[in-house]
């Protein structure tokens, strides 16, 4: 752990509590769930927090790897 790292936390978690108040008009408007839809987000932003502090390579890939399925789930989340 460095300070670089904990700045891209910081960065990280306050870009995914102000996507919140912006993605809820749209949701209502959708009609879709936003337990669902807080739970997905979640999820990704704990996997991004998780990828800026590994140091193996085999926990980069661990790490992508669920990243990019809960990515995939809120890019297919209203089809």
């Amino acid at each position: 752990m460095n300070n670089l790292n904990e700045i891209i936390r910081f960065l990280i978690l306050l870009c995914s509590t102000l996507r919140i108040p912006l993605s809820i008009e749209y949701i209502e408007c959708t009609k879709m769930a936003i337990t669902q839809f807080l739970l997905f987000l979640l999820t990704t932003t704990l996997r991004r927090m998780f990828l800026c502090g590994v140091n193996d390579l085999i926990t980069i890939f661990v790490a992508l790897e669920c990243f990019s399925s809960c990515t995939t789930i809120l890019s297919r989340f209203t089809k």
